[in-house]
């Protein structure tokens, strides 16, 4: 009779529900755990998606921070050269004026060296000369002030220049005063008078 009875309870352990045999956990609680997982790895993958979005807007930032400030830079030093460059034209026109009228040699070559080192310190500073007296015109570097008849230069190109342009680098900071050539004088033909 011992027989029957251990037969009997283990055909009533078989029909109770069984549990994970790796966990020990009833299988209803498996799949909680599976959503509950599939649930953070979404949120994780979020959360990783928002810090490279935000390392992003920062690395744009530190880059458009560092443009801003080279920008500034170069329009500050823009200006200054610009009046800088003002006072060295005045400079070299009242030099040759007062070499035409009659300064002497001794004060004419102080000017002259105190002018030569103006130019050196504009070289050093990066500041280039235009000076496109025989170029063709560049609306780009040259500012037309007049136009004339000229039978050794070719039309549009520089005949004069009356004031010198510079530049900084590839930046423009005075377009040159010039002068362009219409080409020769048209000959005016008999039926004109």
């Amino acid at each position: 009779m011992e027989q029957g009875t251990d037969i009997n309870r283990n055909v009533e352990s078989m029909a109770e529900p069984q549990a994970d045999s790796a966990t020990d956990i009833p299988v209803n609680e498996t799949d909680i755990l599976k959503a509950k997982l599939a649930e953070l790895e979404q949120r994780c993958n979020d959360l990783q998606d928002q810090f490279l979005r935000a390392r992003a807007d920062l690395d744009n930032a530190r880059k458009r921070f560092i443009r801003d400030k080279e920008g500034l830079r170069l329009s500050t030093i823009q200006s200054v050269l610009g009046e800088i460059i003002n006072v060295f034209d005045a400079f070299q026109i009242g030099l040759i004026n007062a070499e035409q009228s009659g300064l002497s040699a001794d004060v004419a070559n102080g000017l002259q060296m105190i002018l030569q080192q103006f130019k050196v310190s504009l070289d050093k500073l990066g500041v280039a000369s235009i000076e496109p007296k025989g170029e063709p015109f560049n609306p780009h570097l040259h500012e037309a002030v007049s136009t004339c008849h000229n039978d050794s230069v070719l039309e549009g190109y520089v005949v004069h220049t009356v004031r010198n342009g510079y530049c900084l680098g590839d930046k423009l900071l005075r377009p040159a005063s010039v002068v362009v050539s219409k080409g020769k004088m048209p000959e005016e033909s008999p039926n004109d008078h």
